[in-house]
């Protein structure tokens, strides 16, 4: 399931499957956050219609988690952009191929993104 979730943070689906147990819904939260996609399959979750969401209780855990990853994803961007113009700055040309430096791929999901270099 937690594939069809990715997918559906993605729009290539816009429903699961099926609907999932409270149990079922707790063993995919808790795989998302092992594998550290938690944040991709929150936006999954948004995308989906009201009836296939989660228990209350968990939907307001992934809700603080999500918050949790913005505020982390908002300090690696600056942290990001500060090592990128030092770099320039000191006369290299860098580019950042991992992390942050990709986060342009992921328009889709509405993430914080800025352009730096060039």
């Amino acid at each position: 399931m937690i594939i069809q979730l990715v997918q559906v943070a993605l729009g290539r689906k816009y429903k699961l499957s099926r609907s999932l147990t409270p149990k079922e819904w707790w063993m995919l939260y808790d795989e998302a956050m092992n594998q550290a996609i938690a944040g991709v399959c929150f936006a999954g979750v948004e995308k989906l219609p009201k009836e296939q969401w989660p228990p209350q209780d968990l939907l307001f855990e992934w809700i603080g988690t999500a918050e949790q990853i913005k505020q982390q994803n908002a300090i690696a961007d600056k942290q990001t952009e500060e090592m990128w113009e030092q770099l320039k700055e000191d006369g290299l040309d860098a580019a950042v191929l991992k992390g942050q430096g990709i986060a342009t791929l992921y328009d889709s999901l509405q993430l914080t993104v800025y352009s730096w270099g060039r």
